[in-house]
């Protein structure tokens, strides 16, 4: 008798832990899916630039002018350097 009581015990022991693991990965996905909603509801404050300082250490806020001091500096970064290549074989 005593050992079908311990069998009993066990059985209920796994079924509680098969519970509380159900539960957690439940609440695990509530969260998950809570962090999403938040992130899309408030959006991501890192991809919109407002306001750019340009090489002369003036703020820009005009649109028309930010989109031009962008271009001008991949323009300078990326654009032809002239210097002493007529030399090279």
């Amino acid at each position: 008798m005593k050992f079908s009581g311990s069998n009993s015990l066990a059985q209920h022991e796994l079924e509680v832990k098969e519970e509380i693991d159900n539960i957690m990965h439940h609440e695990e996905m509530l969260w998950q899916q809570k962090s999403r909603y938040e992130w899309l509801k408030l959006g991501d404050r890192n991809t919109k630039i407002t306001t750019l300082c340009n090489s002369n250490r003036e703020w820009i806020f005009e649109p028309g002018a930010f989109k031009a001091e962008v271009v001008n500096f991949f323009h300078k970064l990326y654009g032809e350097v002239p210097g002493p290549f007529g030399s090279l074989p």
